[in-house]
């Protein structure tokens, strides 16, 4: 069988280990080691607001800790963070797959404004500044920021050794932190997206797949097809 390393943070790698058992079986070799820690941030946001994007649930998990109104109606990125953010009391709906599809559906349809984007350090695309450029008053708050994570020594074992290892990739910003470790195993990459896969390419993975929808059963589903056979 061949081993999956998964290396976002983790709580997210925990709830995908979880899924992967249930797909490949209790059994499979599975290791998580998360690349990245999630610290929360508590910026002062202010009020007046008319909509608030989240494109993460970790942007959906500040939303009471930053004191916003639930009131407010929440736009975000996939349906996971919607129910993230539905968690925290607030009425949210997913508006795209992603950052750049919530953004198209938000100028196709505006939301009332001015718009709030909580958002990470860290992140793919100009939400932003998409949306002002259309027109739409918005502002972005960093409300937490990704920090590196030591690589656990079962980790680093398996990228140092001559078998296979199959990563699932959900950003740039992760691909780039897995390409900083040392690399001898052949890498079977599941990437989320076209931007995600241009660095892990840099890695020169034996395999490399992209989702054909940038959301997490997608990109399991190509895992999937990289270890079995």
């Amino acid at each position: 069988m061949i081993p999956v390393l998964l290396t976002r943070p983790a709580p997210a790698s925990r709830r995908t280990e979880a899924e992967l058992r249930a797909m490949l079986g209790s059994d499979w070799p599975v290791h998580v080691s998360p690349l990245t820690r999630i610290v929360p941030l508590s910026p002062r946001v202010g009020g007046g607001w008319g909509t608030i994007v989240v494109t993460s649930a970790n942007g959906a998990a500040a939303l009471g800790r930053l004191g916003l109104d639930p009131r407010i109606p929440v736009v975000a990125v996939g349906e996971r963070t919607a129910e993230a953010a539905r968690q925290a009391g607030f009425a949210a709906r997913m508006r795209g797959p992603d950052a750049a599809g919530l953004a198209r559906a938000l100028i196709a349809d505006p939301p009332p404004g001015p718009v709030l984007h909580l958002r990470g350090a860290e992140g793919a695309g100009d939400i932003a500044g998409t949306l002002r450029a259309a027109g739409l008053p918005c502002e972005e708050v960093i409300a937490y920021r990704q920090e590196d994570a030591v690589p656990t020594d079962a980790a680093l074992s398996l990228l140092a050794g001559g078998a296979p290892v199959a990563v699932p990739l959900y950003s740039p910003a992760s691909a780039r932190r897995l390409a900083a470790l040392p690399i001898r195993a052949p890498l079977l990459v599941a990437a989320l997206s076209p931007a995600v896969a241009s660095v892990a390419a840099a890695m020169a993975p034996e395999r490399l797949v992209v989702a054909s929808e940038p959301a997490g059963a997608f990109i399991l589903r190509e895992l999937r097809a990289l270890v079995l056979p």
